[in-house]
């Protein structure tokens, strides 16, 4: 068998990784945790009367701090192009089957697993009804005992991955539930069972168990362990930051005692408070029941003696509105000031930028997300040269060349520099006004009625029909 170490030697290497693994998978659950919402909000007595229902979370920044640079990352619709002549073929059968397993939507999705967990997965396997590769996101940990690992050398380099998972399968009585792993090798695909009464636990699966696939099985070029391997179909998604919601999950905690502490502030301090000092001479009732004095109750229009000697007061209520800024959104202004990233992206009722200054404000955010660009960009070429492989195998067909991919641009569009542009292009070219208002695609209806407008401003707009230093 073609491996550089012996199977029991991997399967002890492969406990000793996954016992030391574990600090990641707790890590993993926080994350997912929070990003669903799940985070546990301390309440008071008096906040438990009359919630009906006890919150996980009063306000939820850790999706929003997922989804800021994943709405930023997307390959752009025939954004899969060769880098010259000799690729055209290879970029027409990538982009077919980009098409045909609907990546242009689920992309979207392999790069939040990897924002949210740090890293995320993309198994490359083979469709034998359509005779196609197959792309299939999987998570790095499913929350109980299916997990992808990859392991590295010492140069950073992957030697191969793992993927533990347990069968479901209810035509077939008895499979459900079994424990099983599969390692992913460079030029091979080994799988195993395990059993807690076996004496090594894990055991290689027998062909007739798996469709009569071998096991190890060749995952060459020439379909045996003498031919070139097609590297390993296991494609990790690096976040190059690891999760985005390692330096959150603080700040959310504080973000949700803050809105609580909050609440409580609004019933004692958002409306005047009536204060009384009762005089030595005032007899009150007693509560036969309790031996407690009966306070009479307060109501509109109700009037109380306080006696000789008693005073009575109006307590104003605070400032909220301070209140609110200092210590709710404040913490919001620390999570973009800890990101990098501009404030409005987090409050959609604050006013962004334009110009310089959103260029500016948006620079750092620009930056990660081009980083995360180059190396999810690499990560799927190494899907697509896989599958080329495999194409190249089921097939015979060779397909030389090299793909360049396109992401969409992650800066923000500024409407008011594109009109400023528009101003500055029409000053130069003394073009009509009208022709830029059909150019902009107003009706010729919604053209006369705004002529008639300018006209009846009385400042000879349409002297020239040109524009002359006005921005549109």
């Amino acid at each position: 068998m073609p491996v550089d170490i012996s199977t029991e030697l991997q399967l002890a290497y492969l406990r000793a990784a996954q016992a030391s693994q574990r600090e990641d998978e707790d890590k993993i659950i926080i994350y997912r945790n929070f990003f669903d919402g799940q985070q546990g909000v301390v309440l008071s007595d008096r906040q438990k009367e009359y919630l009906t229902k006890s919150p996980q979370s009063f306000a939820n920044i850790c999706k929003r701090t997922v989804n800021i640079p994943k709405d930023k990352l997307e390959i752009k619709e025939g954004g899969l192009s060769p880098q010259d002549d000799d690729g055209q073929e290879y970029s027409d059968l990538v982009t077919d089957w980009w098409t045909a397993n609907q990546l242009n939507a689920k992309q979207k999705d392999v790069y939040e697993a990897s924002l949210r967990d740090g890293v995320g997965a993309l198994i490359v396997g083979w469709d034998e009804a359509r005779d196609i590769p197959t792309f299939t996101q999987n998570l790095i940990y499913d929350g109980t005992t299916g997990q992808i690992r990859f392991h590295y050398d010492n140069d950073g380099e992957l030697l191969f991955a793992s993927k533990r998972f347990t069968v479901w399968n209810p035509l077939i009585p008895g499979l459900t539930g079994r424990r099983r792993m599969t390692i992913y090798r460079p030029g091979a695909i080994e799988r195993y069972e395990f059993n807690a009464a076996w004496p090594d636990g894990w055991r290689p699966l027998r062909p007739e168990e798996i469709d009569g696939v071998p096991n190890p099985q060749p995952w060459t070029d020439n379909g045996a362990f003498s031919g070139e391997p097609l590297g390993i179909p296991v494609i990790p998604f690096d976040n190059p930051s690891g999760s985005e919601l390692a330096d959150v999950i603080n700040i959310q905690e504080l973000l949700n005692h803050s809105l609580a502490t909050f609440d409580i502030a609004t019933d004692y301090h958002g409306f005047p408070l009536i204060w009384l000092a009762l005089g030595p001479d005032v007899n009150l009732p007693i509560d036969p029941a309790t031996g407690q004095k009966v306070y009479p109750a307060f109501r509109p229009g109700a009037s109380f003696d306080v006696g000789d000697g008693g005073r009575a007061g109006r307590i104003e209520p605070a400032d909220l509105e301070r209140m609110f800024k200092s210590g709710i959104l404040s913490w919001v202004q620390v999570l973009a000031i800890v990101k990098g990233w501009p404030y409005f992206l987090f409050d959609k009722t604050a006013q962004p930028p334009s110009g310089i200054s959103l260029q500016v404000l948006e620079r750092p955010l620009v930056s990660q997300v081009e980083d995360k660009q180059a190396v999810f960009g690499e990560a799927w070429r190494k899907a697509f040269d896989v599958a080329r492989q495999l194409y190249q195998l089921k097939t015979g067909q060779q397909l030389p060349g090299d793909l360049n991919i396109t992401w969409r641009d992650p800066r923000t569009v500024d409407k008011v520099s594109d009109a400023e542009a528009t101003a500055r292009r029409a000053e130069a070219l003394k073009l009509p006004i009208v022709t830029l208002w059909r150019e902009a695609g107003y009706s010729e209806e919604d053209i006369e009625r705004m002529k008639g407008e300018k006209e009846m401003e009385g400042d000879g707009f349409f002297a020239g029909d040109t524009v002359t230093g006005v921005t549109q």
